[in-house]
């Protein structure tokens, strides 16, 4: 399912730069990197095995550092274990709190473990480390890519997730993290969230009246529409 794919395309591009970084500096533990998601790129037991093993040589290698807990991240959100991933990114944040990419990873992590509260506080700490001062430069073509998974994160907990979620909460959680958007950064954020609320929409209109299928296709709309996060 994309569902399933969202942060792994996301950390992607960041395990490979981490690891052509680590390369430069220790080959032997740029090869470990490149072992572990060859080795660990199944749900299998067996790749859950070998994955859990060629972590431990990378951190023994490289120490607990971003440059190897984001790949280890990368393959256990590969193999679904999304509690233990959201484990590592905590480790990454541990060290660095400012680590922008980590808590966007934290977010989405928390909200496909449906726990809410707790990505709605990291959506807020998220918000607090974009820039204020908008640059004209890619620099902010890249907040803006923050700005807008804050709006589908926003438009996911207040449309597919909405019978879990805390209306007085989301909103106020909302209110907090669009009122430090700028003007134009508020703009992506909104179209961003409606985007997601009138896609959940569509797709619950078009859903079968049969109780037992209606259950199902809101369930799959819920996981559709969180893909598009």
């Amino acid at each position: 399912m994309r569902l399933r794919w969202l942060l792994v395309l996301s950390l992607v591009f960041t395990g490979e730069v981490l690891s052509h970084r680590l390369h430069a500096q220790d080959d032997k533990a740029a090869a470990h990197v490149a072992r572990l998601l060859t080795v660990g790129w199944g749900t299998t037991t067996k790749f859950r095995e070998a994955a859990d093993l060629q972590s431990e040589e990378l951190f023994s290698a490289a120490g607990r550092s971003p440059s190897a807990l984001y790949p280890a991240a990368l393959v256990q959100i590969k193999q679904r274990r999304y509690a233990e991933a959201v484990k590592l990114i905590d480790e990454i944040l541990a060290r660095n709190e400012n680590d922008i990419p980590a808590w966007r990873a934290k977010v989405w992590l928390l909200t496909v473990l449906k726990n809410y509260e707790g990505a709605m506080v990291a959506a807020d700490q998220l918000s607090k480390l974009l820039p204020k001062d908008e640059a004209k430069t890619d620099e902010e073509d890249q907040n803006r890519v923050y700005v807008a998974f804050l709006g589908r994160t926003y438009g996911f907990l207040g449309g597919p997730a909405q019978a879990n979620v805390s209306i007085d909460s989301r909103k106020e959680s909302e209110k907090t993290v669009s009122g430090r958007l700028s003007e134009s950064r508020l703009v992506v954020f909104a179209e961003a969230r409606d985007g997601v609320l009138q896609k959940f929409v569509e797709l619950t209109d078009a859903k079968v009246t049969v109780k037992d299928k209606a259950r199902e296709q809101a369930d799959a709309n819920r996981e559709k529409t969180l893909a598009e996060i």
